[in-house]
């Protein structure tokens, strides 16, 4: 069977150091195999296309940060964020399409959503869009395919079926950064809570919950990512910054939140990697230990003055329990790391995240705290952060 050949000619060739005169690409089931200036004749079977005098032919551009799933427009997060995956896949088709058009044949594509360019890369033929090295989820689509929010919004959908979600969570996010941006990046505004309160204007009167999970990174850059050792200065100055950045997260935006009351989620204390066991041997120390225990009533004073009403993740964590418990393959360690080592990443992959186990469990904590019906319009879960590890201070607030 005869290969496919295509001869391609113009007035101007590039080839990717040198400007050439009249060449000719001879491309054979789509690899090039020659480039001819010295103006031969095309070979008999080529099908040739001539792009004339003042045509270019140049290699492939290749963008180096793209993010296809996004439409562009100044309502960019919320879209992704909340739209069918079949609307984001769209908008991430016709982006490819067009990127394509313009000479673009490999992008690197730094956040999607669900890994919906992987799906875009499976299901489109490779002549209809660049080649794709694709990141996964960014920033804006946090953390997980599985966070906990999308769990709760999921139980809440039940019994409310209007219910849309915006997910506006950020890996590594602080309570400082949150609040003055540069961590993570959101279109048309400054920081996640600039973000965040930009959608609750948007939407007032129609927001009926709001969650906010932030504060554990800013005791774990305390903590070596290696020996696990504490810097308790380190840890005391954080213990005054984060009530202190909670007052101003707390404080209602621009316009005011709507009349429903506040409900909140009790210290979950992160335990970093380095604290959890090993396999085969218990741990060096208990992981969840006092200096993990940040200046709690003065942030009790914050949520108090804000209105937040505490759930308690941290109880269905463990979270003060060192009883010691036998786990197989770790032997003999206390009862909140066997816990963490249930619900978290931290003793498999030294990731203090919440394993979907985890997330379910944190989605069940807020929703036996929540009432049992929203407002009766469009309805909006906000997610202000999902911090990398293991949460610290999570509120869901309801809004209407």
């Amino acid at each position: 069977m005869r290969s496919e050949l295509l001869a391609l000619r113009a007035g101007h060739v590039f080839d990717g150091v040198d400007v050439r005169q009249s060449g000719m690409v001879l491309v054979e089931d789509g690899v090039i195999r020659d480039v001819d200036f010295t103006g031969a004749a095309a070979p008999q079977h080529a099908a040739v296309t001539d792009f004339g005098p003042d045509g270019w032919l140049l290699p492939g551009l290749i963008d180096a940060h793209v993010h296809l799933c996004w439409d562009g427009s100044k309502d960019a997060v919320e879209h992704v964020s909340s739209d069918s995956h079949e609307a984001v896949l769209e908008t991430a088709r016709a982006s490819a399409a067009a990127t394509l058009a313009t000479g673009v044949t490999t992008v690197r594509d730094l956040g999607d959503r669900d890994y919906l360019t992987l799906a875009l890369r499976e299901q489109v033929p490779p002549t209809e869009r660049p080649d794709i090295v694709a990141a996964g989820p960014s920033d804006v689509d946090k953390d997980t395919r599985i966070a906990y929010t999308d769990q709760l919004y999921a139980q809440l959908k039940q019994r409310q079926p209007g219910l849309k979600h915006i997910r506006l969570g950020c890996t590594g996010e602080t309570t400082a950064s949150l609040l003055k941006g540069d961590t993570c990046h959101y279109p048309n505004a400054k920081s996640q809570l600039d973000a965040a309160a930009k959608a609750m204007a948007k939407h007032r009167g129609h927001v009926s919950y709001v969650t906010i999970d932030i504060g554990a990174n800013d005791i774990l850059e305390c903590a070596d990512d290696t020996t696990g050792a504490i810097d308790q200065t380190c840890v005391n100055r954080a213990g005054q910054a984060i009530p202190t950045n909670l007052a101003q997260i707390t404080r209602a935006p621009p316009g005011g939140y709507p009349r429903h009351p506040v409900r909140g989620r009790d210290v979950l204390q992160p335990v970093p990697g380095a604290m959890a066991p090993r396999r085969g041997r218990a741990a060096d120390r208990p992981a969840l230990g006092i200096p993990l225990q940040v200046r709690e009533g003065a942030i009790s004073q914050v949520y108090a003055a804000a209105g937040f009403k505490v759930a308690d993740v941290a109880g269905a964590f463990s979270s003060g329990d060192v009883t010691p418990v036998s786990v197989p393959s770790y032997g003999e360690i206390p009862a909140n790391v066997a816990k963490i080592c249930q619900l978290t990443w931290a003793c498999t992959m030294q990731d203090p995240h919440p394993n979907p186990l985890g997330h379910k469990v944190i989605a069940s904590t807020f929703a036996a705290v929540l009432p049992q019906s929203g407002v009766p319009q469009q309805k909006f879960v906000v997610q202000y952060a999902l911090p990398k590890g293991v949460t610290s201070q999570t509120y869901a607030r309801t809004l209407g």
